[in-house]
């Protein structure tokens, strides 16, 4: 979830079923500032939610509990259980150097949207963000990147010459 549509880790946690719309590929957050906003998902997540919905989600511990993720109990998950277990996963991977938390995926789905051909205001939209400015923070494409981009869209390499 967080590697294909960028959401925050409160968002991930308060998501309701009733804000899941998987048979349109996507759900409704209450972002900050109570901002609603869509959310589009990708068909890999679209089936994955599906099949933990309807297969592996916990029995919610009271019937009022209409979080989409919960604990093995039928609580709601805590956004410090969360932010553990991306952390131990991090660990258990080896990953070193570089912080291993809910808003590093974040940054890797602006990053990665906009290598793949995404737009900045789609981007702008998807993230929540009023203005440009704030999503230019996210995303600091490596010299690296931008050479490739750069192969792929060389105005004077696709001339037919």
């Amino acid at each position: 979830m967080f590697l294909d549509t960028g959401i925050r880790l409160s968002e991930l946690v308060t998501l309701r079923l009733p804000d899941i719309h998987l048979d349109q590929a996507y759900f409704k957050v209450l972002g900050k500032g109570a901002k609603e906003r869509i959310i589009p998902i990708g068909a890999r997540v679209q089936k994955a939610l599906w099949k933990y919905i309807h297969r592996y989600r916990p029995e919610p511990l009271h019937p009022n509990i209409q979080n989409v993720f919960l604990t093995r109990d039928g609580r709601a998950l805590s956004p410090r259980t969360v932010y553990q277990r991306i952390s131990d996963y991090g660990k258990k991977a080896g990953l070193t150097g570089a912080r291993c938390s809910p808003h590093s995926f974040r940054h890797t789905f602006a990053k990665n949207f906009l290598l793949n051909g995404g737009d900045a205001l789609t981007l702008q939209k998807i993230l929540g963000h009023t203005s440009l400015e704030v999503v230019r923070i996210y995303v600091n494409l490596a010299s690296k990147d931008v050479q490739v981009q750069h192969s792929k869209a060389s105005p004077v390499d696709r001339l037919k010459l």
